[in-house]
């Protein structure tokens, strides 16, 4: 969790393994733009240890793909159709 001075929770991200020793973050989100840059700088930092990649599944907005390279975070694909309304996603 991400939080302010005052102890306020400004945002959130969960940390998984998954096989073959990257890490998921699963969707960090943050109340600010501000507070979702901060966190994006921290979590290498913080987690980066724990295997070879760090990837995230987010909507690829221009603002947060600007933020996360930004940060240093670089975008290797887009999956627009991997997720249907119409129900479950079989492998």
């Amino acid at each position: 969790m991400a939080v302010d001075s005052s102890g306020a929770i400004q945002g959130t991200v969960a940390i998984g393994p998954k096989k073959g020793d990257p890490v998921k973050l699963i969707p960090p989100c943050a109340k600010s733009p501000e507070a979702f840059g901060f966190m994006l700088d921290e979590i290498p930092r913080l987690f980066g240890n724990l295997g070879r990649k760090l990837y995230t599944h987010l909507p690829a907005s221009p603002a947060t793909t600007a933020l996360m390279q930004g940060g240093g975070w670089r975008l290797e694909g887009l999956m627009p159709a991997a997720y249907q309304r119409s129900g479950p996603v079989r492998g």
